[in-house]
């Protein structure tokens, strides 16, 4: 627990030479002085009003930059990324074109019918070694959201392999 004290002085410390350096003001001296023995003396620690004025004074100094919204996809095909996992027969080819617009059920059925699996085999996919997409959504969606380099990396397998 006093370790923790001595860092956050020091923390505070640091935010106070920044903020007086960037305000072009002379570094503000020490408010803590060290007894003989070398150790802070307890005395001198900054109260709770002190530490509050600093905290607001740092984070005002600069606005927080908010994250840019993502555009929806313009893309009419979208290039999805099949990965095998367990046991689950390896594509020969595994990248393929999907149409944007096109419902998330047409990813089972265009496996099932490249890995040539039966109707009643058991088949998962899942968005990112993440989890099962709703039949529903758009693979547009799915990409907007999920996408990485370019590609929107979906994974297969014959037995659940992820909640």
């Amino acid at each position: 627990e006093n370790g923790f004290v001595v860092f956050s002085l020091n923390v505070l410390k640091f935010l106070e030479r920044r903020m007086s350096t960037e305000n072009n003001e002379e570094p503000q001296p020490n408010k803590s002085t060290e007894s003989g023995d070398g150790k802070e003396s307890s005395k001198n620690v900054e109260t709770n009003s002190n530490i509050e004025k600093t905290q607001a004074a740092a984070a005002s100094d600069k606005p927080v930059p908010q994250p840019l919204p993502v555009p929806p996809t313009t893309l009419s095909k979208i290039k999805v990324h099949f990965q095998a996992v367990g046991s689950a027969p390896i594509l020969k080819k595994n990248k393929f074109a999907i149409g944007a617009d096109e419902k998330f059920i047409v990813i089972p059925t265009f496996l099932r019918k490249h890995l040539q699996l039966d109707e009643s085999a058991p088949l998962f996919v899942y968005c990112n070694s993440a989890f099962c997409p709703s039949l529903d959504q758009k693979i547009s969606e799915l990409f907007d959201c999920f996408g990485r380099s370019n590609e929107l990396q979906l994974n297969y397998s014959l037995q659940e392999a992820w909640g």
